[in-house]
């Protein structure tokens, strides 16, 4: 019975240490993504992007359907088509799901490059006009083309500075209400072991009890 409980508690560490590591590895992959959007931004790239920093939450009901030792598995997957599955489908399950997440991340990278192309190829542009290598005329359309953009990328940073400040507020609304919730449940800890040590005999109490079953046994 003994090796039994070393070894289950040996499974369950395994199993935290797997768990721990899926969930640093979301957070890294969540970050990265989010650095692509918002660099994207930065260089012009336009807000087609700026939903998917709204990472997807999975609903309460998914997890539930989820066996505890998959639970962070199947939130690394970003899925919420998790189901029964024998052990082929649940690999091929997998796959699919990190081929998808790991394709939408590469999109954002190509997505990061073409606005960097295209800055370069702006400025290229400016240069040459303000080099005397185009009419002053060009030189003037350079220059408002350049500010309307300027214009164009300081909107849309202040929208997803907007995001960003949201999705903290949000955060911080949940750590608020974690913490509200830890500390009603550190009180009704205390209160039960309050409320069970008054339950407990006294020393008084324990040695009349003693007495009288000694004078019964007389």
């Amino acid at each position: 019975m003994h090796a039994l409980e070393s070894k289950f508690k040996e499974l369950r560490n395994e199993q935290s240490s797997y768990d721990n590591t899926l969930i640093s590895l979301d957070k890294m992959w969540n970050q990265l993504v989010d650095d692509l959007i918002l660099l994207g931004v930065r260089f012009g790239g336009g807000l087609n992007n700026l939903p998917a920093l709204d990472h997807e939450e999975l609903s309460e009901e998914s997890i539930e359907s989820c066996p505890s030792e998959e639970v962070f598995l199947f939130m690394l997957l970003k899925s919420n088509n998790y189901g029964k599955k024998g052990d082929n489908s649940w690999l091929e399950f997998a796959e699919e799901a990190l081929a998808l997440r790991r394709s939408a991340t590469l999109a954002l990278m190509r997505s990061l490059q073409e606005a960097i192309a295209a800055q370069q190829a702006r400025s290229e542009y400016l240069s040459s006009a303000l080099n005397a290598e185009k009419s002053n005329e060009d030189v003037v359309v350079a220059l408002q083309n350049h500010n309307d953009h300027l214009k164009e990328v300081v909107g849309n940073v202040r929208e997803a500075i907007s995001i960003v400040n949201e999705k903290h507020k949000r955060y911080l609304d949940e750590i608020e209400t974690f913490k509200s919730s830890y500390s009603k449940e550190l009180q009704e800890i205390k209160h039960l072991s309050v409320t069970r040590l008054n339950k407990l005999p006294s020393e008084p109490e324990i040695g009349v009890r003693v007495w009288c079953q000694s004078v019964r046994m007389r």
